[in-house]
């Protein structure tokens, strides 16, 4: 997660700042998922929490910083285009697919 955070928030901080991201035609998920596992494998949990909570409250702030008229506002990310409010609505409902993941992993456990 501190991986996408991060990454997300490079793209609205840029955004924001009139710099849009280039177009990319070869995004691969499972590769930018395994670069951030490989990236943060020497962490130990409660580091790697941290570098999440940082993450999620630097973007948190800044998507609370961008005024209502702009959500409206398309974006490029590494998959596509997206608007301000397509993108929380998406990351919402991802974080919820991932909360039924950890549920369905401890009731096993």
């Amino acid at each position: 997660m501190g991986g996408w955070d991060a990454l997300m928030f490079t793209i609205f901080c840029d955004t924001l700042a009139g710099v849009e991201a280039e177009a990319t035609t070869d995004f691969d998920l499972d590769a930018t998922n395994a670069h951030f596992v490989a990236a943060r494998q020497s962490f130990s949990v409660q580091d790697e929490q941290l570098e999440c909570d940082i993450n999620r409250f630097a973007l948190r702030t800044l998507l609370l910083a961008i005024p209502e008229s702009d959500y409206s506002r398309s974006i490029h990310f590494p998959w596509g285009r997206n608007t301000v409010m397509e993108f929380i609505e998406g990351a919402i409902a991802h974080e919820r697919e991932h909360l039924q993941d950890v549920i369905a992993l401890r009731q096993k456990s």
